[in-house]
């Protein structure tokens, strides 16, 4: 509960403090005012009643028509914002990477305080650049990061007792709230070149020995450009004529900054990636689309072919599969 305002009203809340829903008043008896509100997830977010310091309200909550619980609070002659809730909340999995955040307070704040007041930051590094609004209420803080966030990463939200009411109190206490990001999202614009070239790809046509099957295998190396590792995710592979199909990588491929890779090895007398179908043949280039992921961003890269005359793979030693279309 705030203290009162130059308008006679006070801001009355409830912190977020379970997973119930029921209807809730508050009322001022000394004044015969009152209002109605419902609880969402044990809390419900600032509302207004008119009172005076040292005015008690009292707060029934109505579980149902015979279970209620009554108790009171005395209006104050000063206060300080506090956090109510916030969106993600405390530990949430999964958050949309395109989801803004929001910080709601126990009564209003001055919008300049919170520039410095809170920000949003992945663990172990530095604060992401956001643009702030008070969410068309006083009581609330809006944070809309400059790009989507990556996915898969786990972030702290944080407000520091630089908050201040519009009252001029400061933040009764810091927060900082942690939560993780679901999938990536596409590499932002903002982030400039994508971290990963191609050095060379060709795509072959080869008959196994006594046989009489065409078939097609790609050859891919990259070089990670960038400033992070990139991790290499699915290969969509299409010869036409022939057919397609997506293969994931069953092992791990990782590329740090500067290094190269060779996506594609033989492997016990075949190759790494086959395509083949008995009687049918190549009609005009093979496409592809690798996927990776950077920094907690997917990119798809394009690519394509023309299909050149090649060998079956030397019969090897086999090695652990690294591709198969029935990798996750």
């Amino acid at each position: 509960m705030s203290a009162p305002g130059d308008d006679g009203f006070v801001y009355v809340s409830l912190p977020e403090i379970g997973k119930f829903s029921a209807p809730v008043t508050v009322a001022n008896h000394r004044i015969g005012q009152s209002f109605q509100t419902q609880l969402v997830s044990g809390g419900f977010d600032p509302m207004t009643i008119a009172a005076e310091v040292g005015d008690t309200l009292w707060i029934t909550v109505n579980f149902s028509a015979k279970d209620s619980s009554v108790t009171y609070a005395v209006v104050p002659a000063g206060s300080q914002p506090t956090i109510i809730r916030t969106v993600p909340a405390d530990g949430a999995s999964d958050v949309d990477v395109l989801d803004s955040l929001v910080a709601i307070f126990s009564e209003p704040v001055d919008l300049s305080s919170l520039a410095s007041g809170i920000h949003l930051q992945p663990i172990g590094a530095s604060p992401l650049t956001a643009t702030l609004s008070d969410c068309a209420a006083p009581w609330c803080a809006k944070l809309v990061p400059s790009i989507p966030l990556p996915g898969n990463t786990q972030f702290q939200f944080v407000g520091s007792a630089m908050v201040t009411a519009r009252s001029g109190t400061v933040a009764a206490q810091p927060f900082a709230v942690s939560f993780t990001t679901g999938a990536p999202t596409a590499w932002p614009d903002a982030l400039g070149p994508r971290p990963l070239a191609i050095k060379s790809f060709t795509v072959i046509e080869f008959q196994p020995a006594d046989d009489t099957i065409h078939d097609y295998a790609p050859f891919l190396t990259v070089l990670n450009s960038g400033t992070t590792s990139v991790d290499i995710g699915l290969f969509d592979f299409t010869v036409p004529g022939i057919g397609s199909s997506e293969w994931g990588l069953c092992d791990a491929i990782t590329v740090a900054p500067g290094d190269s890779a060779v996506l594609f090895l033989a492997d016990g007398g075949l190759y790494d990636v086959t395509m083949g179908l008995r009687g049918k043949r190549a009609t005009g280039d093979a496409t592809a689309t690798l996927q990776y992921v950077s920094a907690g961003y997917s990119v798809n890269m394009d690519l394509s072919s023309v299909i050149t005359a090649g060998q079956p793979s030397p019969a090897e030693p086999r090695l652990p599969d690294r591709w198969s279309p029935y990798c996750p």
